[in-house]
């Protein structure tokens, strides 16, 4: 899929910025995608790395549980009270597939930047 796909500068390929579902999670918070064939390294520009690290660490701190009770009492009211209270659990399951697209879509949209030598040899990968 082009979505979870990006292309090399320098040669061309495309790179999956997406392998697995901890990738969803990892790439905003500064992980490093390498291209196989040339070896170029990129990875989110550090800005969005130290928002998104923070607003990791807010997650998981305790903000999680306000999110989703925040999501539920949106579905709630869109859905109608007493559609909710029908739907029961299924209410929070919804909540949590919705977090969990918001998170696969800021994953996709982040822009990626190729790392430079000194990045590489504070990361201790150069």
């Amino acid at each position: 899929m082009e979505f979870f796909t990006f292309e090399c500068k320098k040669c061309g390929t495309k790179i999956k910025k997406i392998k697995n579902f901890k990738d969803v999670f990892l790439i905003k918070s500064g992980r490093i995608i390498e291209c196989k064939k040339c070896g170029t390294k990129y990875k989110v520009p550090m800005l969005y790395s130290k928002f998104f690290s923070l607003y990791n660490y807010l997650l998981i701190g305790g903000l999680l549980p306000i999110i989703l009770i925040t999501l539920t009492v949106f579905l709630d009211q869109l859905l109608g009270h007493k559609v909710a209270n029908e739907l029961g659990i299924w209410v929070w399951l919804i909540a949590i597939l919705l977090y969990l697209f918001i998170e696969l879509i800021l994953a996709i949209l982040l822009p990626l930047q190729e790392m430079k030598q000194e990045e590489e040899s504070k990361n201790g990968t150069g």
